[in-house]
């Protein structure tokens, strides 16, 4: 008998399964998804079959720490004979299997002599279960064992490392440069978690052949990855025929002719002008033509998530044999109604003919944890979960390797700050690296900012093409790259606004500004006011409040301080009333910037405070959206822009810091009565986000260089952490939260009353203890994200703080606390009181 024979590798309470056995459980998933994967075998052998041999090999030493005295003794009963009566001895509570793994195979590899590229393939190997702490591993060598046990251990790693080689008939390691990088250490981690799935792979104590088990092994690993939903089908469809109901515009046919290459694709087109389907058009080819097998759509807003997954669930099935698993990924997904839907409704998987317990099906396999949705065949998501693969967040790398065997879709690229550009930057060189496609899209992109996003694919473009829209196409070739910049002009999507200002002290929105949204709702309009603060959106829909007296007219307030809760509720009411089909009449909605990015919201007349121009187009982009009946004397779009009437922007110069741009915007409108699109598109973004500050007003240029001194410190603390200068964090999502935007620290805030003596939520619903499974899950329902300084003399536990609020006399909470007061109502949410 083998000695590694007597090392376990998993253990359940009543059995062992040997060290061994696991590994090539291990390398069977790594085997079986790898003949079943193009995408794969091309990330990590670059189809190269002695690679295979190879990638199965590392699949196999994923453990090979655990061949330790040290770590066997971790559950003495099943540790090798000969070492029972030593436990107190050798136990080693701070004993890591994976640091400890790398440092053995760090000596096997100088013993022989093997290129030393295959250091770097062992650390993604080794580092399954977190980062690879390289100060550390001279401990592994400090033994406090006896020799013999020491020898005993040196032997068996040999043994197992020879006899899978031999297993693997790798004669020698070859002297290569290609690593896989970011894809290797993902790959294994995923291969392990499924081999250490006892439903799917028993535990066998018998000593058997190592080639007849592998190839038993095979067999029942093929079968494992297709119920777990890893393996993509594509049906082959053409977009033509998936989207047979759509007649193609312009930039839509030019995508469906699109060469199929590796590339970096960036379209600039209007708000409303079928982006979205441009960019499907081209993944369906992508993956038809076998350069990628998945789709990954990130968006900036859970809002715009969910109104993305709610239109790819239409045509999830025409891309993908066995309808494809279409997963909805942002840290409140599981609240959504449409998505619970869908996945009650997917079909049960009957059980396996060697009765073993198979999952309900491979959703629920891929959604138990966040680090598995982007190995289905759809992601769609928030923005943080796509930058997170980048971020020193435990097991970063499985979120790596979703997103390398995919076509990753960013919209709205224009709408994440400089920090978390500094990490999509990172994301998007990753993707260069493995060849794998991305989609960019925007409405309002600065040239400057492309450009940027091209070096990150090694291409140079001196000055973009100035024309809109614009379809600018980076392709990977074997001698370099190759640049297409297509202009496609379309009179479908030429609109015409018309502006009119006033000046008011801060901004501040007035009873007179006021009466021109009546005066629409009254001739059964829908308005848009849109306010750059949730105080000042709360105050304006309580002057409307008092100044409308005709119950006709509908007014509905819609920001991001309420309970998420009730926040669902108003989400899904203003795309009810204003949406694409919306019968809203005599209808006005006070909102903040949670309507301004990817919501299909449709009105006839809006009011803005004055922001940057780019987000302007994005609100203005809610205005006749749709070929809807308009009321008298709004055929044409009308917009009220409030400016200021003194020096002051008043707080919203705290929601947009670049002033700069702000008054850049100011100097525009002022001469401007009416903006033509597409053509303001270009003109407009380009002369705001200019650098030169030479015609602003001192305090305008002081306001600027602060910001531009924040902006450098957020770039360098984006590069930091890309480049693992932090420890690894773990994968909470108030943490993802903090990593992944640049903002200040939020604080869910509870409110709760005591009835009959019990702490219970505004709704009644009883507060559960920590350890009642809903617990989490009513907290999220009933939290309310607020800033730290808003509760910082509150008591904060694990980023939580609990408010106790009692009941007024118009049916509104008010907290009891005495330094810090709110006020909370479903119809206003949450307001800051002192």
């Amino acid at each position: 008998m083998k000695q590694y024979f007597e090392y376990w590798g998993k253990t359940s309470e009543k059995q062992s399964h040997p060290l061994v056995y696991h590994a090539l459980d291990t390398a069977a998933v790594a085997s079986a998804w790898l003949q079943n994967s193009q995408i794969l075998k091309m990330l990590l052998t670059k189809n190269n079959p002695a690679l295979m041999s190879i990638v199965l090999f590392f699949a196999g030493i994923h453990d090979l720490g655990k061949l330790d005295s040290r770590f066997q003794i971790k559950v003495p009963k099943f540790a090798p004979p000969d070492l029972k009566i030593k436990e107190n001895i050798y136990f080693d509570k701070y004993f890591n299997h994976s640091e400890a793994g790398f440092v053995w195979f760090k000596d096997y590899i100088k013993e022989n002599k093997i290129c030393t590229i295959y250091e770097k393939w062992s650390e993604e190997t080794f580092k399954h279960h977190g980062e690879i702490k390289k100060s550390d591993q001279a401990r592994y060598k400090d033994f406090k064992m006896e020799d013999w046990i020491i020898d005993k251990d040196n032997n068996v790693r040999r043994e197992f490392l020879e006899d899978l080689k031999n297993l693997f008939k790798i004669n020698a390691f070859p002297d290569i440069q290609f690593f896989p990088e970011h894809a290797l250490a993902g790959f294994i981690s995923v291969c392990d978690w499924i081999a250490s799935n006892e439903n799917f792979f028993h535990f066998e104590n018998k000593e058997i052949d190592l080639k007849q088990y592998f190839d038993e092994r095979k067999k029942l690993a093929e079968n494992t990855i297709e119920k777990m939903g890893l393996l993509s089908k594509s049906t082959g469809k053409k977009p033509v025929e998936i989207f047979s109901d759509y007649t193609f515009n312009e930039i839509q046919t030019f995508m469906s002719e699109l060469e199929e290459n590796p590339t970096l694709t960036i379209i600039e087109a209007p708000t409303g002008s079928g982006k979205t389907e441009a960019a499907l058009i081209y993944a369906i080819k992508l993956i038809n033509a076998g350069l990628a097998e998945s789709i990954i759509f990130a968006l900036p807003t859970q809002a715009s998530a969910n109104a993305m997954f709610e239109r790819l669930e239409k045509i999830a099935s025409k891309i993908f044999k066995d309808n494809g698993s279409l997963i909805l990924a942002h840290g409140k997904a599981q609240f959504n109604k449409e998505y619970i839907t869908h996945l009650k409704s997917k079909p049960k998987c009957n059980e396996d003919k060697d009765n073993l317990n198979s999952f309900n099906d491979a959703l629920n396999w891929l959604t138990q944890s966040k680090k598995r949705v982007f190995l289905g065949q759809i992601g769609v998501c928030t923005i943080d979960q796509v930058l997170l693969s980048v971020l020193p967040i435990k097991h970063n790398f499985v979120r790596s390797l979703g997103i390398s065997k995919s076509v990753l879709i960013v919209d709205e690229i224009h709408a994440y700050d400089t920090y978390m550009h500094g990490l999509l930057d990172e994301v998007l060189e990753r993707q260069y690296k493995l060849k794998s496609p991305v989609i960019l899209l925007s409405a309002t992109m600065q040239t400057k900012r492309k450009v940027e996003l091209l070096k990150k694919w090694n291409a140079q473009l001196e000055k973009g093409s100035e024309a809109y829209p614009l379809i600018t196409s980076v392709t990977i070739r074997e001698d370099g790259y190759s640049i297409i910049e297509k202009n496609i002009p379309s009179n479908n999507n030429k609109k015409t606004v018309k502006l009119s200002k006033i000046k008011t002290i801060n901004m501040s929105i007035t009873k007179e500004v006021l009466q021109q949204c009546i005066d629409c709702a009254l001739q059964s309009g829908r308005v848009a006011i849109i306010c750059n603060t949730v105080k000042e959106a709360q105050n304006t829909a309580k002057m409307l409040n008092e100044l409308i007296t005709d119950k006709s007219i509908a007014i509905k307030l819609f920001h991001s301080k309420y309970r998420f809760k009730d926040r669902l509720d108003i989400e899904v009411e203003c795309l009810k009333k204003c949406g694409k089909n919306g019968k809203a009449r005599k209808y006005i909605l006070v909102a903040t910037q949670v309507i301004e990015q990817s919501v299909d919201l449709d009105f006839d007349f809006m009011i803005t405070q004055l922001c940057p121009a780019d987000l302007l187009f994005q609100r203005l982009g809610r205005l006749h959206r749709h070929s809807n009946v308009r009321p008298k004397k709004y055929e044409t779009a009308q917009c009220l822009i409030i400016i200021p009437e003194n020096d002051s922007y008043g707080d919203s110069k705290f929601i947009y810091e670049n002033v700069l741009a702000l008054w850049k915007t100011e100097q525009l409108l002022i001469n401007a009565d009416k903006l033509e699109f597409p053509e303001a598109y270009r003109k407009w973004i380009e002369i705001v986000y200019e650098d030169d500050d030479s015609k602003a007003p001192e305090y305008i240029k002081k306001g600027y260089n602060d910001f531009y001194g924040k902006e450098c410190c957020r770039k360098d603390l984006a590069k930091s952490l890309v480049k693992g200068e932090y420890n690894e964090f773990n994968d909470s999502e108030k943490k993802c939260n903090e990593l992944t935007r640049d903002t200040d620290d939020q604080i869910n805030l509870i409110p709760y009353y005591i009835k009959n003596g019990k702490k219970v939520f505004l709704d009644d619903t009883p507060i559960p203890e920590e350890t009642d499974l809903e617990y989490n899950e009513l907290l999220d329902l009933n939290s309310i994200y607020v800033r730290e300084d808003w509760v910082k003399v509150l008591n904060i536990i694990n980023g939580t703080a609990f408010v106790e609020m009692k009941k007024t006399e118009d049916n509104c909470w008010k907290s009891s606390n005495e330094k810090k007061q709110f006020r909370y109502s479903k119809y206003y949410g949450l307001e800051f009181i002192k």
